[in-house]
């Protein structure tokens, strides 16, 4: 857990969260397993989904692997994560508190590191994605799915 993060978060910022994680297009449970199945994600797997918000991602990572670690620096969308992980009976994910910058796991570790829809919340994207790197083992893959959006809205 890093202990620079603000535990104290506005209730309009809680809503703003909670209406997003409620939101359809974010929860898009067929996408999720597109992308699991993109990463080829295989049994054996180790996952660390990074930024992983209300956990959907992982979640889909999780019927398909051994196991996942889904790390957020925002403890109001980990304990929706932790919520939603209870509801769904998931026993091979952990939830940790973290700062992508500084991923508080050893080198290597994980076959497939993930991202999905999240790259425009770092802070550092390129700090976060060293560390996506580093974290990941040899002959694995980092997978991150941004979004683009027109600017001419």
């Amino acid at each position: 857990m890093t202990d620079e993060l603000p535990d104290h978060i506005p209730a309009w910022q809680r809503r703003i969260a909670e209406a997003h994680a409620r939101h359809p297009i974010v929860r898009r449970p067929r996408l999720r397993q597109r992308f699991a199945a993109f990463a080829s994600a295989r049994p054996e797997d180790h996952i660390l989904d990074v930024l992983t918000g209300p956990g959907y991602n992982a979640f889909a990572f999780a019927r398909r692997t051994k196991h996942v670690t889904a790390v957020d620096s925002r403890r109001h969308l980990l304990e929706m994560a932790r919520r939603q992980m209870e509801k769904r009976r998931l026993h091979n994910v952990a939830i940790t508190r973290a700062d992508p910058t500084d991923l508080p796991v050893p080198d290597a570790s994980f076959e497939i590191v993930t991202s999905a829809a999240a790259v425009h919340h770092f802070a550092a994207p390129q700090q976060a994605v060293a560390e996506m790197v580093r974290v990941c083992a040899p002959g694995g893959k980092v997978v991150i799915e941004a979004m683009v959006a027109s600017e001419q809205v």
